[in-house]
Protein backbone atom coordinates (compact mmCIF):
# COMPACT_ATOMS: atom_id res chain seq x y z
CA UNK A 1 0.00 0.00 0.00
CA UNK A 2 1.23 3.48 -0.84
CA UNK A 3 -0.06 6.28 1.34
CA UNK A 4 0.03 9.85 0.21
CA UNK A 5 -1.81 13.10 0.74
CA UNK A 6 -2.69 15.58 -1.92
CA UNK A 7 -4.88 18.68 -2.06
CA UNK A 8 -6.83 19.80 -5.12
CA UNK A 9 -8.48 23.16 -4.44
CA UNK A 10 -9.67 22.05 -1.01
CA UNK A 11 -10.34 18.41 -1.92
CA UNK A 12 -8.21 16.22 0.35
CA UNK A 13 -7.16 12.79 -0.83
CA UNK A 14 -6.26 10.71 2.22
CA UNK A 15 -5.27 7.27 1.02
CA UNK A 16 -4.02 5.71 -2.20
CA UNK A 17 -3.69 2.06 -3.17
CA UNK A 18 -1.76 1.28 -6.34
CA UNK A 19 -1.82 -2.12 -8.00
CA UNK A 20 -1.56 -3.61 -11.45
CA UNK A 21 -4.75 -5.02 -12.93
CA UNK A 22 -4.75 -7.18 -16.07
CA UNK A 23 -6.41 -6.22 -19.35
CA UNK A 24 -10.11 -7.01 -19.34
CA UNK A 25 -10.92 -7.08 -23.05
CA UNK A 26 -9.16 -7.71 -26.33
CA UNK A 27 -9.45 -3.98 -27.06
CA UNK A 28 -6.83 -3.37 -24.36
CA UNK A 29 -4.45 -6.17 -25.30
CA UNK A 30 -1.66 -3.61 -25.77
CA UNK A 31 -2.53 -1.62 -22.67
CA UNK A 32 -1.00 -1.29 -19.24
CA UNK A 33 -3.53 -0.35 -16.58
CA UNK A 34 -2.91 1.01 -13.11
CA UNK A 35 -5.66 1.42 -10.56
CA UNK A 36 -5.55 4.00 -7.77
CA UNK A 37 -8.20 4.19 -5.07
CA UNK A 38 -8.66 7.20 -2.80
CA UNK A 39 -11.02 7.81 0.08
CA UNK A 40 -12.27 11.37 -0.21
CA UNK A 41 -13.22 13.03 3.07
CA UNK A 42 -14.86 16.44 3.07
CA UNK A 43 -15.13 17.32 6.77
CA UNK A 44 -15.79 21.00 6.12
CA UNK A 45 -18.81 20.49 3.90
CA UNK A 46 -21.00 23.62 3.75
CA UNK A 47 -23.86 21.29 4.62
CA UNK A 48 -22.27 20.71 8.00
CA UNK A 49 -21.69 17.00 7.51
CA UNK A 50 -18.92 14.59 6.64
CA UNK A 51 -19.07 13.15 3.14
CA UNK A 52 -17.18 9.93 2.48
CA UNK A 53 -16.64 8.76 -1.08
CA UNK A 54 -14.36 6.34 -2.82
CA UNK A 55 -12.50 7.64 -5.86
CA UNK A 56 -10.79 5.17 -8.14
CA UNK A 57 -8.68 6.03 -11.16
CA UNK A 58 -7.53 3.72 -13.93
CA UNK A 59 -4.59 4.90 -16.03
CA UNK A 60 -5.04 3.31 -19.43
CA UNK A 61 -1.95 3.34 -21.61
CA UNK A 62 -3.03 2.69 -25.17
CA UNK A 63 -0.26 1.95 -27.66
CA UNK A 64 -0.22 2.94 -31.31
CA UNK A 65 2.45 3.17 -33.97
CA UNK A 66 4.30 6.44 -34.10
CA UNK A 67 3.57 8.38 -37.24
CA UNK A 68 6.72 9.30 -39.20
CA UNK A 69 8.06 12.68 -38.21
CA UNK A 70 5.74 13.04 -35.20
CA UNK A 71 7.72 13.27 -31.94
CA UNK A 72 6.41 11.81 -28.72
CA UNK A 73 4.16 14.44 -27.13
CA UNK A 74 5.07 15.56 -23.61
CA UNK A 75 3.10 13.93 -20.81
CA UNK A 76 2.04 14.93 -17.37
CA UNK A 77 4.10 13.16 -14.69
CA UNK A 78 2.51 10.20 -12.91
CA UNK A 79 3.60 7.71 -10.26
CA UNK A 80 3.85 4.89 -12.79
CA UNK A 81 7.63 4.74 -12.94
CA UNK A 82 7.78 4.36 -9.14
CA UNK A 83 5.14 1.65 -8.99
CA UNK A 84 5.75 -2.08 -9.03
CA UNK A 85 3.54 -4.91 -10.14
CA UNK A 86 2.52 -7.78 -7.88
CA UNK A 87 5.55 -9.71 -9.18
CA UNK A 88 7.90 -6.92 -8.18
CA UNK A 89 8.66 -5.82 -11.76
CA UNK A 90 8.37 -2.10 -12.51
CA UNK A 91 5.53 -1.00 -14.75
CA UNK A 92 6.94 0.01 -18.15
CA UNK A 93 7.45 3.71 -18.69
CA UNK A 94 5.57 4.47 -21.96
CA UNK A 95 8.07 7.17 -22.93
CA UNK A 96 10.91 4.60 -22.85
CA UNK A 97 9.13 1.64 -24.41
CA UNK A 98 10.90 0.41 -27.54
CA UNK A 99 7.86 -1.60 -28.63
CA UNK A 100 5.45 1.35 -28.57
CA UNK A 101 7.27 4.68 -28.96
CA UNK A 102 4.01 6.62 -29.23
CA UNK A 103 1.44 6.29 -26.44
CA UNK A 104 -2.09 7.68 -26.34
CA UNK A 105 -3.46 7.60 -22.82
CA UNK A 106 -6.94 7.98 -21.41
CA UNK A 107 -7.95 7.84 -17.76
CA UNK A 108 -11.15 6.70 -16.13
CA UNK A 109 -12.25 7.91 -12.70
CA UNK A 110 -14.86 6.30 -10.47
CA UNK A 111 -16.78 8.21 -7.77
CA UNK A 112 -18.95 6.16 -5.43
CA UNK A 113 -20.25 6.27 -1.87
CA UNK A 114 -19.31 3.69 0.71
CA UNK A 115 -22.73 2.06 0.37
CA UNK A 116 -23.59 -0.16 -2.61
CA UNK A 117 -24.64 1.76 -5.73
CA UNK A 118 -27.89 0.97 -7.51
CA UNK A 119 -27.05 2.48 -10.90
CA UNK A 120 -24.06 3.81 -12.85
CA UNK A 121 -23.51 7.07 -14.73
CA UNK A 122 -20.73 7.23 -17.35
CA UNK A 123 -19.90 10.95 -17.74
CA UNK A 124 -18.18 12.44 -20.79
CA UNK A 125 -16.78 15.97 -20.23
CA UNK A 126 -16.76 18.86 -22.67
CA UNK A 127 -13.93 20.50 -24.60
CA UNK A 128 -10.80 21.07 -22.45
CA UNK A 129 -12.52 19.37 -19.53
CA UNK A 130 -11.52 16.15 -17.76
CA UNK A 131 -12.81 13.71 -15.18
CA UNK A 132 -10.91 14.98 -12.15
CA UNK A 133 -13.08 16.64 -9.54
CA UNK A 134 -11.95 20.10 -8.41
CA UNK A 135 -15.19 20.97 -6.62
CA UNK A 136 -15.72 19.68 -3.04
CA UNK A 137 -19.22 21.12 -2.66
CA UNK A 138 -21.93 18.81 -3.96
CA UNK A 139 -24.20 21.78 -4.66
CA UNK A 140 -21.88 22.51 -7.61
CA UNK A 141 -20.72 18.99 -8.42
CA UNK A 142 -23.11 16.59 -10.15
CA UNK A 143 -20.75 13.64 -9.65
CA UNK A 144 -20.62 13.98 -5.87
CA UNK A 145 -24.33 14.71 -5.66
CA UNK A 146 -25.26 11.51 -7.51
CA UNK A 147 -22.61 9.35 -5.82
CA UNK A 148 -24.05 10.15 -2.40
CA UNK A 149 -27.49 9.11 -3.56
CA UNK A 150 -26.86 5.66 -4.95
CA UNK A 151 -25.57 6.42 -8.46
CA UNK A 152 -21.86 5.73 -8.89
CA UNK A 153 -20.18 7.93 -11.48
CA UNK A 154 -17.41 7.09 -13.93
CA UNK A 155 -15.75 10.09 -15.60
CA UNK A 156 -13.34 10.11 -18.52
CA UNK A 157 -10.09 11.97 -19.13
CA UNK A 158 -9.55 12.35 -22.86
CA UNK A 159 -6.08 11.97 -24.37
CA UNK A 160 -5.60 15.72 -24.07
CA UNK A 161 -5.43 15.47 -20.26
CA UNK A 162 -2.02 13.79 -20.56
CA UNK A 163 -0.44 16.73 -22.41
CA UNK A 164 1.71 19.27 -20.65
CA UNK A 165 0.50 22.86 -21.08
CA UNK A 166 4.03 23.81 -22.22
CA UNK A 167 3.85 21.53 -25.28
CA UNK A 168 4.91 23.27 -28.48
CA UNK A 169 4.84 20.75 -31.33
CA UNK A 170 1.19 19.68 -31.45
CA UNK A 171 1.12 18.46 -35.04
CA UNK A 172 0.22 14.95 -33.84
CA UNK A 173 -3.24 16.30 -32.95
CA UNK A 174 -4.12 15.92 -36.63
CA UNK A 175 -4.58 12.22 -35.80
CA UNK A 176 -6.88 12.78 -32.81
CA UNK A 177 -10.06 12.98 -34.86
CA UNK A 178 -13.65 12.46 -33.73
CA UNK A 179 -13.57 8.76 -34.58
CA UNK A 180 -10.47 8.29 -32.41
CA UNK A 181 -12.09 9.85 -29.35
CA UNK A 182 -15.34 7.95 -29.92
CA UNK A 183 -13.35 4.72 -29.95
CA UNK A 184 -11.69 5.82 -26.71
CA UNK A 185 -15.13 6.37 -25.21
CA UNK A 186 -16.17 2.87 -26.26
CA UNK A 187 -13.00 1.44 -24.74
CA UNK A 188 -13.66 3.23 -21.46
CA UNK A 189 -17.27 2.07 -21.67
CA UNK A 190 -16.07 -1.52 -21.76
CA UNK A 191 -14.22 -0.95 -18.48
CA UNK A 192 -17.38 0.55 -16.99
CA UNK A 193 -19.29 -2.56 -17.98
CA UNK A 194 -16.62 -4.80 -16.46
CA UNK A 195 -16.59 -2.95 -13.15
CA UNK A 196 -20.30 -2.26 -13.06
CA UNK A 197 -21.44 -5.58 -11.57
CA UNK A 198 -24.55 -5.72 -13.74
CA UNK A 199 -26.11 -2.41 -12.69
CA UNK A 200 -28.03 -0.34 -15.27
CA UNK A 201 -25.79 2.20 -17.01
CA UNK A 202 -26.62 5.76 -18.03
CA UNK A 203 -24.32 7.79 -20.26
CA UNK A 204 -24.10 11.55 -19.76
CA UNK A 205 -22.27 14.33 -21.53
CA UNK A 206 -21.74 18.04 -21.22
CA UNK A 207 -21.22 20.24 -24.29
CA UNK A 208 -18.98 18.28 -26.71
CA UNK A 209 -19.39 15.30 -24.40
CA UNK A 210 -23.04 15.12 -25.49
CA UNK A 211 -21.86 14.42 -29.05
CA UNK A 212 -19.70 11.56 -27.78
CA UNK A 213 -22.56 10.29 -25.63
CA UNK A 214 -24.89 9.96 -28.62
CA UNK A 215 -22.15 8.31 -30.69
CA UNK A 216 -21.49 5.87 -27.84
CA UNK A 217 -25.19 5.10 -27.45
CA UNK A 218 -25.46 4.50 -31.21
CA UNK A 219 -23.00 1.60 -30.81
CA UNK A 220 -25.65 -0.13 -28.64
CA UNK A 221 -23.43 -0.93 -25.63
CA UNK A 222 -24.64 -3.62 -23.29
CA UNK A 223 -26.48 -2.41 -20.20
CA UNK A 224 -27.13 1.16 -21.39
CA UNK A 225 -30.62 2.30 -20.38
CA UNK A 226 -30.61 6.11 -20.73
CA UNK A 227 -28.78 9.27 -21.83
CA UNK A 228 -28.32 12.63 -20.07
CA UNK A 229 -27.58 15.56 -22.40
CA UNK A 230 -26.26 18.72 -20.70
CA UNK A 231 -26.29 21.67 -23.10
CA UNK A 232 -25.00 19.89 -26.18
CA UNK A 233 -26.20 18.16 -29.33
CA UNK A 234 -25.43 15.55 -31.95
CA UNK A 235 -27.17 16.90 -35.06
CA UNK A 236 -28.43 20.28 -36.22
CA UNK A 237 -32.16 20.84 -35.98
CA UNK A 238 -32.33 21.53 -39.74
CA UNK A 239 -29.35 19.77 -41.35
CA UNK A 240 -28.38 21.17 -44.73
CA UNK A 241 -25.42 18.95 -45.63
CA UNK A 242 -23.64 21.89 -47.26
CA UNK A 243 -20.41 22.10 -45.26
CA UNK A 244 -17.29 21.30 -47.29
CA UNK A 245 -15.27 19.38 -44.71
CA UNK A 246 -12.52 18.49 -47.19
CA UNK A 247 -11.87 22.17 -47.95
CA UNK A 248 -11.81 22.99 -44.24
CA UNK A 249 -9.30 20.19 -43.60
CA UNK A 250 -7.05 21.39 -46.43
CA UNK A 251 -7.02 24.86 -44.93
CA UNK A 252 -6.19 23.39 -41.51
CA UNK A 253 -3.31 21.45 -43.04
CA UNK A 254 -2.00 24.65 -44.60
CA UNK A 255 -2.12 26.82 -41.49
CA UNK A 256 -0.98 24.06 -39.11
CA UNK A 257 -3.14 25.28 -36.22
CA UNK A 258 -3.92 21.79 -34.98
CA UNK A 259 -4.70 22.74 -31.39
CA UNK A 260 -7.38 24.88 -29.83
CA UNK A 261 -5.36 26.25 -26.92
CA UNK A 262 -6.66 28.00 -23.83
CA UNK A 263 -4.62 31.04 -22.92
CA UNK A 264 -2.97 31.32 -26.32
CA UNK A 265 -0.65 34.28 -26.75
CA UNK A 266 -1.79 37.25 -28.77
CA UNK A 267 -5.02 39.17 -29.12
CA UNK A 268 -7.01 39.50 -25.92
CA UNK A 269 -5.59 36.32 -24.45
CA UNK A 270 -3.83 36.49 -21.10
CA UNK A 271 -1.56 33.53 -21.75
CA UNK A 272 -1.88 30.18 -20.00
CA UNK A 273 0.00 31.01 -16.78
CA UNK A 274 -1.87 34.28 -16.30
CA UNK A 275 -5.16 32.51 -16.99
CA UNK A 276 -4.44 29.88 -14.35
CA UNK A 277 -3.39 32.56 -11.87
CA UNK A 278 -6.65 34.41 -12.48
CA UNK A 279 -8.71 31.27 -11.89
CA UNK A 280 -6.77 30.24 -8.78
CA UNK A 281 -6.97 33.70 -7.23
CA UNK A 282 -10.69 34.09 -7.90
CA UNK A 283 -11.38 30.60 -6.55
CA UNK A 284 -9.44 31.33 -3.37
CA UNK A 285 -10.46 34.92 -2.68
CA UNK A 286 -12.66 36.79 -5.17
CA UNK A 287 -12.29 39.95 -3.08
CA UNK A 288 -8.54 40.06 -3.77
CA UNK A 289 -7.09 42.84 -5.91
CA UNK A 290 -7.53 42.40 -9.68
CA UNK A 291 -4.60 41.01 -11.60
CA UNK A 292 -2.59 43.27 -13.88
CA UNK A 293 -3.66 43.37 -17.50
CA UNK A 294 -6.86 45.38 -17.63
CA UNK A 295 -6.66 49.18 -17.32
CA UNK A 296 -6.19 50.28 -13.69
CA UNK A 297 -9.50 50.95 -11.96
CA UNK A 298 -11.53 48.76 -14.32
CA UNK A 299 -12.51 46.35 -11.53
CA UNK A 300 -12.62 46.60 -7.78
CA UNK A 301 -11.53 43.00 -7.22
CA UNK A 302 -10.47 39.84 -9.05
CA UNK A 303 -13.97 38.35 -8.74
CA UNK A 304 -15.45 41.18 -10.79
CA UNK A 305 -12.54 40.91 -13.22
CA UNK A 306 -13.15 37.21 -13.89
CA UNK A 307 -16.93 37.63 -13.93
CA UNK A 308 -16.68 40.25 -16.66
CA UNK A 309 -14.23 38.10 -18.63
CA UNK A 310 -16.52 35.07 -18.54
CA UNK A 311 -19.68 37.04 -19.25
CA UNK A 312 -18.22 38.55 -22.45
CA UNK A 313 -16.07 35.58 -23.57
CA UNK A 314 -18.49 34.07 -26.11
CA UNK A 315 -20.94 36.95 -26.28
CA UNK A 316 -23.01 38.39 -23.44
CA UNK A 317 -23.92 35.58 -21.02
CA UNK A 318 -23.18 32.77 -23.47
CA UNK A 319 -20.31 30.98 -21.73
CA UNK A 320 -21.43 31.98 -18.24
CA UNK A 321 -23.62 34.51 -16.53
CA UNK A 322 -21.89 35.12 -13.18
CA UNK A 323 -23.75 36.74 -10.33
CA UNK A 324 -20.87 39.18 -9.92
CA UNK A 325 -20.90 40.04 -13.64
CA UNK A 326 -22.78 42.63 -15.71
CA UNK A 327 -25.77 40.31 -16.08
CA UNK A 328 -26.11 39.68 -12.31
CA UNK A 329 -26.84 36.14 -13.34
CA UNK A 330 -26.81 32.52 -12.32
CA UNK A 331 -23.40 31.30 -11.07
CA UNK A 332 -20.90 32.14 -8.37
CA UNK A 333 -17.58 33.28 -9.77
CA UNK A 334 -15.81 31.07 -7.21
CA UNK A 335 -17.58 27.94 -8.45
CA UNK A 336 -16.81 28.89 -12.04
CA UNK A 337 -13.15 29.55 -11.19
CA UNK A 338 -12.76 26.18 -9.45
CA UNK A 339 -14.21 24.44 -12.50
CA UNK A 340 -12.13 26.34 -15.04
CA UNK A 341 -8.87 26.08 -13.11
CA UNK A 342 -8.98 22.31 -13.63
CA UNK A 343 -9.29 22.53 -17.42
CA UNK A 344 -6.70 21.09 -19.78
CA UNK A 345 -5.03 23.47 -22.19
CA UNK A 346 -5.29 21.77 -25.60
CA UNK A 347 -7.96 20.16 -27.75
CA UNK A 348 -7.75 18.93 -31.38
CA UNK A 349 -9.10 21.56 -33.76
CA UNK A 350 -9.88 18.90 -36.35
CA UNK A 351 -12.79 17.77 -34.19
CA UNK A 352 -14.41 21.19 -34.40
CA UNK A 353 -14.43 20.95 -38.18
CA UNK A 354 -15.65 17.36 -38.18
CA UNK A 355 -18.34 17.97 -35.58
CA UNK A 356 -19.71 20.92 -37.53
CA UNK A 357 -19.86 18.89 -40.75
CA UNK A 358 -21.22 15.69 -39.19
CA UNK A 359 -23.85 17.66 -37.31
CA UNK A 360 -25.08 19.26 -40.52
CA UNK A 361 -25.97 15.90 -42.08
CA UNK A 362 -28.66 13.48 -40.90
CA UNK A 363 -26.46 10.51 -41.82
CA UNK A 364 -23.00 11.56 -42.90
CA UNK A 365 -21.51 9.12 -45.43
CA UNK A 366 -17.96 9.99 -44.28
CA UNK A 367 -18.39 8.37 -40.88
CA UNK A 368 -20.12 5.44 -39.18
CA UNK A 369 -20.47 7.05 -35.76
CA UNK A 370 -23.95 8.37 -36.57
CA UNK A 371 -25.27 5.17 -38.13
CA UNK A 372 -28.57 4.24 -36.56
CA UNK A 373 -28.66 6.97 -33.94
CA UNK A 374 -32.16 8.09 -34.90
CA UNK A 375 -33.40 4.54 -34.26
CA UNK A 376 -32.03 4.50 -30.71
CA UNK A 377 -35.36 5.25 -28.99
CA UNK A 378 -33.44 5.44 -25.73
CA UNK A 379 -34.73 7.49 -22.77
CA UNK A 380 -33.13 10.95 -22.90
CA UNK A 381 -33.23 13.90 -20.52
CA UNK A 382 -31.94 17.21 -21.89
CA UNK A 383 -30.94 20.46 -20.19
CA UNK A 384 -30.30 23.51 -22.33
CA UNK A 385 -29.21 27.10 -21.70
CA UNK A 386 -30.71 30.09 -23.46
CA UNK A 387 -27.43 32.00 -23.30
CA UNK A 388 -25.89 29.98 -26.14
CA UNK A 389 -28.51 31.19 -28.61
CA UNK A 390 -31.59 29.76 -30.28
CA UNK A 391 -29.86 27.52 -32.81
CA UNK A 392 -27.64 25.85 -30.22
CA UNK A 393 -30.65 25.23 -27.98
CA UNK A 394 -32.76 23.89 -30.85
CA UNK A 395 -29.92 21.58 -31.94
CA UNK A 396 -29.94 20.07 -28.46
CA UNK A 397 -33.71 19.70 -28.23
CA UNK A 398 -33.92 18.18 -31.72
CA UNK A 399 -31.13 15.67 -31.05
CA UNK A 400 -32.73 14.56 -27.79
CA UNK A 401 -36.14 14.23 -29.40
CA UNK A 402 -34.92 12.18 -32.35
CA UNK A 403 -32.76 9.83 -30.28
CA UNK A 404 -35.59 9.20 -27.82
CA UNK A 405 -38.35 8.63 -30.34
CA UNK A 406 -39.85 12.04 -29.46
CA UNK A 407 -40.13 11.09 -25.79
CA UNK A 408 -37.27 13.13 -24.36
CA UNK A 409 -37.67 15.07 -21.14
CA UNK A 410 -36.69 18.66 -21.96
CA UNK A 411 -35.53 21.32 -19.48
CA UNK A 412 -34.69 24.84 -20.67
CA UNK A 413 -32.93 27.11 -18.17
CA UNK A 414 -33.72 30.74 -18.92
CA UNK A 415 -30.93 33.26 -18.49
CA UNK A 416 -28.30 30.58 -18.02
CA UNK A 417 -25.00 30.44 -19.83
CA UNK A 418 -23.25 27.25 -20.90
CA UNK A 419 -21.31 26.64 -17.69
CA UNK A 420 -24.20 27.76 -15.48
CA UNK A 421 -25.90 24.46 -16.31
CA UNK A 422 -23.14 22.61 -14.46
CA UNK A 423 -22.25 24.87 -11.54
CA UNK A 424 -25.05 27.42 -11.25
CA UNK A 425 -26.57 28.48 -7.97
CA UNK A 426 -29.73 26.61 -8.97
CA UNK A 427 -28.06 23.61 -10.63
CA UNK A 428 -28.80 21.35 -7.66
CA UNK A 429 -32.54 22.10 -7.81
CA UNK A 430 -32.96 22.55 -11.56
CA UNK A 431 -30.46 20.00 -12.94
CA UNK A 432 -29.10 17.50 -10.41
CA UNK A 433 -32.39 16.67 -8.68
CA UNK A 434 -34.34 16.27 -11.95
CA UNK A 435 -31.60 13.93 -13.24
CA UNK A 436 -31.83 11.85 -10.08
CA UNK A 437 -35.62 11.61 -10.28
CA UNK A 438 -35.44 10.72 -13.98
CA UNK A 439 -32.90 7.98 -13.27
CA UNK A 440 -35.23 6.56 -10.64
CA UNK A 441 -38.19 6.56 -13.04
CA UNK A 442 -36.12 4.99 -15.80
CA UNK A 443 -34.89 2.26 -13.46
CA UNK A 444 -38.46 1.53 -12.40
CA UNK A 445 -39.40 0.94 -16.05
CA UNK A 446 -36.61 -1.65 -16.34
CA UNK A 447 -37.58 -3.58 -13.21
CA UNK A 448 -38.98 -7.04 -14.02
CA UNK A 449 -42.69 -7.21 -13.33
CA UNK A 450 -43.53 -8.61 -9.92
CA UNK A 451 -40.08 -7.84 -8.49
CA UNK A 452 -40.10 -5.39 -5.54
CA UNK A 453 -38.08 -2.24 -6.16
CA UNK A 454 -35.05 -1.88 -3.90
CA UNK A 455 -33.16 0.79 -5.79
CA UNK A 456 -33.36 3.48 -3.08
CA UNK A 457 -32.17 6.05 -5.59
CA UNK A 458 -32.05 9.48 -4.03
CA UNK A 459 -31.67 8.33 -0.42
CA UNK A 460 -28.31 9.51 0.95
CA UNK A 461 -27.44 9.33 4.63
CA UNK A 462 -28.73 12.88 4.90
CA UNK A 463 -29.83 15.37 2.33
CA UNK A 464 -29.18 19.10 2.21
CA UNK A 465 -29.44 20.74 5.59
CA UNK A 466 -29.47 17.37 7.36
CA UNK A 467 -32.93 16.35 6.10
CA UNK A 468 -33.59 12.68 5.55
Amino acid sequence: MIQKERSVLGLTILFAIVLLIPPVTSAQENATEVQQTWRLSLPESPLGETLDLLHTTWFALRARDQAPGHPLPPRKPTTRSKTQTETGQPIPDPQKSAESPFQDRIQLHRYRALQTAKATLFFLPGTWMNGESTEPDERYNLWLYLARRGVEVFTLDYRTHALLPEAEDLSFLRHWAVETFVEDVRTAGQWVQQQNEGRPIFVAGFSRGVFYAYAYAASRPEGLVGLVALDGFFKHHTPQGGIDLEADLRQLEENGQWAMALGSSGGRSRGWKARQQLMATAASDPSAAPLERDPPGSFSNVGEQLASTLFHAWGPGALANPIEGPGKGKSSVQALARLLHGYDRFFPRIQDLQGRAFGDSLDDPRTVIDDGWRELEIPVIFFGSTGMGNDFLLHGISSASQASGNRAEIHVLEGHGHLDILVGEHSKDQVYEPILRWIGRTLAQHEPKGVPQERNIGSPKTDSGGRK
